[in-house]
Order: C-alpha cells, then sequence, then structure tokens
C-alpha cells in the first residue's frame, strides 16, 4: 500500500522524472526482458501516422521515437524539462492536463505510459 501511494506523491515523481536517467534504465529493462516485443508495432499501428501528419507526444520522456515516425511531424510535451532537454523534434514543457495548443493542432495524439500519473 504504500508503494501505492508513493506513486501519487508529486514530490516523488518530479524525483523519478527530473532527468532521463531513471527512464532510461526502466525502457532499457524492458526491451531486455519483456515478453510482449510487439508493443511498438502495436502502438504505431493504432496511432497510424502518415507521412506528412502532426503528432503531438503528451508525455514523451527524452524522446525515443520509432524510426517509423520519421516522416512525421512530432512534437514532444513533457512536465519535466529534464526529460526534455535531450529531445531532437519540437518540444514543449506543459502538464498534460492543460495542453497548451488550439483545437486540432495535431492530426494524432499518444500518451504512452503515462495514463498511470
Amino acid at each position: 500500500m504504500a508503494e501505492v501511494s508513493r506513486l501519487a506523491d508529486p514530490n516523488y515523481v518530479r524525483f523519478q522524472y527530473a532527468d532521463d536517467e531513471k527512464l532510461r534504465v526502466r525502457i532499457e529493462t524492458h526491451q531486455r526482458y519483456s515478453e510482449n516485443a510487439t508493443f511498438r508495432q502495436w502502438l504505431l499501428g493504432v496511432v497510424a501516422a502518415q507521412p506528412g501528419q502532426r503528432l503531438l507526444d503528451v508525455g514523451s520522456g527524452s524522446g525515443q521515437f520509432p524510426p517509423d515516425l520519421s516522416a512525421v511531424a512530432v512534437t514532444a510535451l513533457d512536465i519535466s524539462a529534464g526529460m526534455l532537454a535531450k529531445v531532437k523534434v519540437p518540444a514543449v514543457q506543459a502538464d498534460a492536463q492543460h495542453l497548451p495548443f488550439a483545437d486540432r493542432s495535431f492530426d494524432r495524439v499518444m500518451a504512452n505510459h503515462v495514463l498511470y500519473h
């Protein structure tokens, strides 16, 4: 039960996501040991972004975008400036609960691994 309250603690979340190091370790662990190696392919199929479209990646972390999205205009959004420090696409620091974009600014939106926040 203590773990659940820790995950909801804003200070603990800020500590975990102050930069990309802890996220990098989690990503590498999933890549190395996950049984669901097709998640990325599944995700890309669901997003179905086409060349030339605009894609908003909410909670982008350090912006590790698959090569399949190279023809898509990706914008990264994360609440953590430390996460966005290494992003190589246009990036916006903002809270996902208050998106700073006009309606219809993007053709597709994805929010991977952020719903538990």
